[in-house]
């Protein structure tokens, strides 16, 4: 049997939407590896510097320059081409000192905002569990795990440092939002009600943008 699930690539018109490339420039593109983030929300990091900024002219300068310890993602050198990067993640292109921020478009896709060198990353908790001695460990929307602090709950943000929480953003009435999926995403508004699920209804938000709507809890997260 084919090992379907190992190829380094997949094909151009079966990627995901997410990565908002042109499928029609050639036949395949680098299939990310499995990591903080899903295959279906990331795009590789050699199809980031080649399709996305347009660093290089190529996939073998691509690979050049990330073997040679040029790129950072979320403050650490990564030298593997396929390295999956998604939303809230940081890339430092060292040779010019630029630095990036992944972002979420209107059509729920990948994109790239500049930003400065001291931007702060903001993820979702989307699980708490303990572990043996009772510790407490959060879950966060890229995959990654965390300590817990005080009063960090599930669907609360954190803002990120040096890959632990420095601080919370509680998901309250009244609270900033950012629609990370669905009709409004990208969008910024209040949240004037939040409705609990049932057995045969998602939770829901109420919020206020540009226009008033209701979505998916899931589809938002707090943001500063």
């Amino acid at each position: 049997m084919a090992g379907k699930g190992n190829r380094r690539h997949i094909k151009r018109l079966a990627s995901s939407k997410y990565m908002q490339i042109q499928r029609q420039r050639a036949a395949y593109i680098a299939k990310p590896l499995p990591g903080a983030h899903t295959a279906i929300s990331s795009i590789s990091l050699v199809s980031v510097l080649r399709d996305k900024l347009h660093a290089v002219a190529s996939s073998a300068e691509a690979k050049s320059v990330i073997g040679s310890g040029s790129i950072e993602v979320n403050g650490r050198v990564v030298r593997e081409e396929r390295y999956a990067v998604g939303f809230s993640d940081i890339i430092h292109l060292k040779p010019e000192s630029e630095y990036y921020k992944v972002v979420i478009n209107h059509a729920s896709s990948f994109a790239l905002d500049k930003c400065g060198k001291d931007e702060k990353r903001v993820l979702k908790i989307t699980g708490k569990y303990t572990l043996r001695g009772g510790r407490l460990m959060l879950r966060l929307m890229n995959g990654s795990v965390v300590s817990a602090g005080e009063g960090m709950s599930v669907n609360d943000s954190v803002v990120v440092s040096s890959g632990s929480p420095e601080k919370v953003i509680k998901m309250e009435k009244g609270s900033k939002c950012l629609v990370i999926s669905g009709t409004h995403a990208s969008e910024y508004g209040i949240i004037k009600e939040l409705v609990s699920g049932t057995a045969s209804r998602l939770a829901l938000a109420k919020v206020s943008g540009t226009s008033e709507f209701e979505t998916p809890l899931r589809n938002i997260m707090a943001v500063e």
